[in-house]
């Protein structure tokens, strides 16, 4: 127990558990804007596979069970990812909203 603002509170209280997964899928973008938090561009390439972005998702879910319900995809443009309709398919069997 501990004591906040004069109250006893339990610290598990005070544990807010994670509600989404945000994944960055590429860096690879088709803009290359100045202003990019992330730096990316046309010229960079990388990008994560499918596989690791399933194992991304199966441990988040893992360790924080069903408080996950959020799956963000975000990135570059992860709209050029080939497996962009894939890892959304598995989010959603995975009754995520995506």
């Amino acid at each position: 127990m501990s004591i906040l603002n004069g109250l006893k509170m339990d610290i598990e209280q005070l544990i807010i558990p994670p509600r989404t997964i945000a994944l960055s899928t590429t860096y690879q973008c088709s803009a290359a804007c100045k202003n990019c938090c992330f730096g990316c561009n046309p010229i960079i390439k990388d990008r994560l596979s499918l596989q690791e972005m399933k194992d991304y998702v199966d441990q988040s879910m893992e360790y924080y069970g069903d408080s996950i319900g959020v799956l963000v995809l975000t990135g570059g443009e992860c709209f050029l990812g080939y497996d962009l309709t894939k890892i959304v398919e598995y989010g959603a069997s995975k009754e995520l909203i995506v």
